[in-house]
């Protein structure tokens, strides 16, 4: 390699190092490795400087989230409100956006509820039997908007009464039968964001159990999609 060539190499690096450990200065991030006059620019060094001053970012970045450390999701009460007759849809509308005039509202939009890692058990009846459905009922749909770190499968464990259903990004996966659990099994793709819906119903009258039994946020080291879960930034 031309002498020149590689000194210029070694200039870019240490503008660049300069760059980001200037950035880091603003945040108190401290780099393992500090350099002196003359020293030479090794890449190990360089490297662990830039993991160093991204793993601080990192930290700052989640202290910027206020939610950061719960596991919030959709009560969706934009269609059929807490509930509705009948059994469960095979498809969920989990739409964000701004709603138009003739389109049937998005689940996307309702009430915050917080779990415990995903889990979370609820009471969902809503009173006594009326004459417009005595026996067929759901409740609203439970929605997370999540993403996967890695490329993994998913496996969620409810009770929703005794002829709900699961869906993955509204499209319906999973279904109860006679008060029975319903495990449901899904292929996450690294950093695609997905939804998870789940929605109890019964066929014997408006008392609806609900339950999710595993902790499957923290269990795969799933990241809420807060952003999508509180509507921010126009989603």
């Amino acid at each position: 390699m031309n002498p020149r060539s590689k000194n210029r190499k070694y200039a870019w690096a240490a503008l660049a190092l300069a760059a980001v450990v200037g950035v880091g200065a603003l945040v108190r991030a401290a780099v393992p490795h500090t350099f002196a006059t003359g020293d030479t620019l090794a890449a190990a060094d360089l490297n662990g400087n830039f993991t160093a001053l991204d793993q601080r970012l990192a930290a700052l970045e989640a202290k910027a989230e206020p939610f950061a450390g719960t596991f919030p999701a959709v009560r969706g009460i934009g269609s059929g409100g807490a509930w509705f007759c009948g059994a469960a849809p095979t498809t969920l509308i989990l739409a964000g956006g701004a709603p138009t005039t003739t389109a049937p509202y998005s689940n996307g939009f309702g009430d915050i509820i917080f779990t415990s890692g995903g889990a979370v058990g609820m009471d969902m009846s809503f009173g006594e039997a009326t004459s417009a459905c005595p026996l067929n009922v759901c409740a609203s749909p439970i929605t997370f908007f999540l993403k996967s770190p890695t490329d993994q499968t998913i496996t969620i464990h409810s009770y929703l009464d005794d002829t709900g259903a699961v869906y993955v990004n509204g499209m319906q996966r999973a279904v109860a039968t006679a008060a029975a659990m319903v495990t449901l099994s899904y292929n996450a793709t690294a950093n695609m964001p997905f939804s998870i819906s789940f929605m109890g119903c019964s066929s014997n009258g408006p008392s609806i159990g609900f339950q999710i039994l595993d902790q499957f946020i923290t269990t795969y080291g799933l990241q809420v999609d807060y952003d999508s879960t509180f509507h921010r930034n126009g989603k």
